[in-house]
């Protein structure tokens, strides 16, 4: 399964350190049943495969954080992945 395109994200809010988070992807996949989300590596959420954007909270940003986007087929197999850095704040 082809990696998503255009991963992006955006900052919704931050308080002390912590921001909330909206991550957007583009892809027309048909193999995609669903999408997962991995925050540095590690598994952090899935949505369906009609979604394009989720929003993740609790993510610190004393460092940069990767953020990636990966199709998984209805057998739970998984594609490439995609992804972008936000950047530390502070």
């Amino acid at each position: 399964m082809a990696a998503p395109l255009n991963v992006q994200v955006e900052v919704l809010s931050t308080v002390g350190g912590i921001s909330v988070i909206k991550v957007s992807w583009e892809s027309n996949d048909p193999a995609a049943d669903s999408w997962a989300i991995a925050v540095n590596g590690f598994p952090a959420g899935r949505v369906e495969k009609s979604a394009r954007s989720v929003n993740v909270t609790d993510i610190r940003r004393d460092e940069d954080v990767l953020l990636e986007i990966i199709g998984m087929t209805a057998a739970g197999a998984l594609g490439d992945r995609a992804g972008t850095t936000l950047p530390a704040d502070g």
